[in-house]
């Protein structure tokens, strides 16, 4: 007797134990933490971007596709629909963008296949608007970018891409990251969808669906949660001077510790994300509420204002909104940048990648945006932020380039 009751205490032991591992221990196949595919495709002097001849590539798209190139000499970038390709294009570094399905010829070496409206990975169907892909061949000489519609999010550019040679977007959130070639025999691929599975449990709020990883205290923090994040929500979309409704449901991501975060979102460990926040999606480490917050006015900022591809306007846009909540938060950002000028420069403002090495940058940006609202209004800031044309909109409004605007601004400090 005394041995049966050992057997079911060791047996049930053991069963916690492997639960508990499952909920901690994901077998993700690992980064490449050297972009080596990516870094040897942009080791050209030019690189062709093609487009199907009916979905014209936009020009915000343009831009962040020449951005995307964050080290060394940035290459040419030119442009040309599917239809005007030669056989000498054939033999540069080509970055195909846009609507897989709208192309007209079959690209043999990709690991979907063109459905109607959308592509099929194995047997999953990926149709949906906001539905994307992204593959770089093994040769490192063809890369695809492509999203069902011009209109969608591109999370190419959201979350950053490169660190695996494939992933699949769903609307806003990676479901497949790996390794793969085009007949499929060298797949190494993270299920995202599954991992989820196993690592968080689900709570909800009004405007909230969390996430919460399992390894936490996740009904005391869902406690703290239920308290603070609808409420604020609401306070935010009162000073945005926007309503509630019709808000999609935030998917809010809580992780047990940063690497974990990260490894969910393809962000190698070089990079330091303590938050994240791509459309209606949130990933923040544990349930941290500064952090969800400072996602969560992103999301909202995106869903009922607009989005901006320029970094230093959707972080001092985001920042902004801090003002409204303590406002001593204003005043310390205001000595930051006093005290942190020299960083602020004609570069910065035109949304450079060096706004993330430096984080008095945010401060920064949060103060110049306040001037910008006080010197032209928040309705008419909102309608050429969401328009994504700021720097036009001073240049003709007030005939002065963006450097006069800054020397305009450091005079004012």
């Amino acid at each position: 007797m005394n041995t049966l009751k050992v057997f079911f205490v060791v047996l049930f032991i053991t069963i916690i134990s492997i639960n508990r591992l499952d909920a901690q221990s994901l077998d993700f196949y690992p980064m490449d933490e050297n972009f080596e595919l990516l870094q040897k495709f942009y080791k050209t002097d030019t690189v062709l971007v093609v487009f199907p001849d009916s979905e014209p590539i936009l020009a915000m798209d343009k831009d962040a596709i020449e951005k995307f190139k964050f080290w060394g000499e940035i290459p040419f970038f030119y442009y040309k629909k599917e239809s005007d390709i030669n056989s000498s294009d054939l033999k540069k570094n080509i970055q195909f963008f846009g609507p897989i399905f709208k192309f007209q010829k079959e690209y043999s070496e990709m690991p979907v296949e063109k459905t109607d409206h959308g592509f099929l990975y194995n047997t999953e169907l990926f149709n949906h608007e906001n539905d994307a892909f992204y593959y770089m061949n093994e040769n490192a000489n063809r890369l695809y970018m492509c999203k069902n519609s011009s209109k969608a999010i591109s999370s190419f550019f959201s979350y950053g891409v490169g660190a695996y040679s494939f992933y699949i977007f769903r609307e806003s959130e990676i479901v497949y990251s790996g390794f793969t070639n085009e007949n499929l025999s060298k797949e190494k691929i993270n299920d995202l969808n599954h991992f989820r599975e196993i690592y968080f449990q689900q709570k909800t709020l009004s405007f909230f669906n969390l996430n919460i990883a399992k390894t936490l205290k996740v009904d005391s923090l869902f406690d703290i949660a239920s308290k603070e994040l609808d409420k604020y929500v609401i306070n935010l979309c009162d000073n945005l001077e926007v309503d509630t409704n019709n808000i999609d449901e935030i998917k809010l991501y809580a992780y047990a510790d940063r690497i974990e975060l990260q490894k969910f979102i393809a962000a190698p460990l070089f990079n330091t994300v303590w938050g994240k926040s791509v459309g209606n999606v949130l990933h923040t480490t544990q349930l941290d509420l500064s952090i969800v917050k400072h996602e969560t006015a992103h999301s909202i900022i995106f869903q009922k204002i607009g989005g901006n591809l320029n970094q230093f306007w959707v972080e001092g846009f985001r920042q902004y909104t801090d003002y409204w909540f303590n406002k001593g938060t204003y005043n310390v950002d205001l000595e930051i940048t006093k005290s942190n000028i020299t960083f602020l420069d004609e570069e910065l403002l035109n949304g450079s990648s060096k706004f993330f090495n430096h984080t008095e940058n945010y401060g920064i940006s949060g103060v110049f945006v306040k001037y910008m609202v006080d010197k032209i209004g928040f309705s008419e800031f909102k309608k050429v932020y969401s328009q994504q044309d700021i720097e036009e909109y001073i240049t003709e409004k007030y005939e002065i380039s963006m450097d006069e605007l800054i020397a305009e601004f450091k005079d004012q400090l």
